[in-house]
């Protein structure tokens, strides 16, 4: 986890760990707290209080740790290492990446793409617009899913942000 701490502070992140704090009762707290300080990340570590954040976002059993930033949230695998796929998925989570990235579904090359969060599988947005699906609303905000065309995983959690055109 050191790594990852490292990273997000090279970057200007701060990372809050919230793993103590966190229960069912306050999640909506912190996630409108993440979503106003884009420049935290604040983070829990599975636990029994918080497994039910994990199974709603569908995480893998083995995912252990839950990063939230702005209005997006990443599960993911922590170990002792951070290989170049977990800080290639944190980068994309954060927008940060710049590099160009092929769509694995229809081979455009592209800078922002997303990741399925158990397989890492990389689309871009365009593709992800044709496999997304209403899922639910709460509090006035509609919610969307799609299953990794890999992995048959869902990605739950997600909102839509309209572009301002001038």
């Amino acid at each position: 986890m050191e790594h990852v701490i490292t990273h997000l502070n090279n970057h200007a992140y701060k990372p809050i760990d919230i793993t103590e704090l966190m229960n069912i009762s306050n999640y909506e707290k912190y996630a409108k707290l993440a979503n106003s300080r884009p420049n935290v990340v604040l983070y829990f570590k599975r636990n029994k209080t918080n497994n039910i954040y994990f199974k709603t976002a569908n995480a893998t059993d083995s995912a252990n740790c839950y990063f939230m930033n702005k209005n997006n949230y990443l599960t993911t695998i922590i170990n002792d290492t951070m290989d170049d796929n977990l800080k290639r998925c944190i980068d994309g989570f954060l927008e940060l990446t710049n590099e160009i990235n092929d769509c694995m579904i229809c081979y455009k090359s592209i800078i922002r793409t997303g990741n399925c969060n158990k397989c890492f599988y990389r689309m871009c947005y365009d593709c992800i617009s044709k496999i997304i699906e209403y899922d639910t609303t709460s509090n006035s905000i509609n919610y969307y899913k799609y299953k990794c065309p890999q992995c048959r995983q869902y990605m739950t959690g997600i909102t839509i942000h309209k572009e301002e055109s001038n």
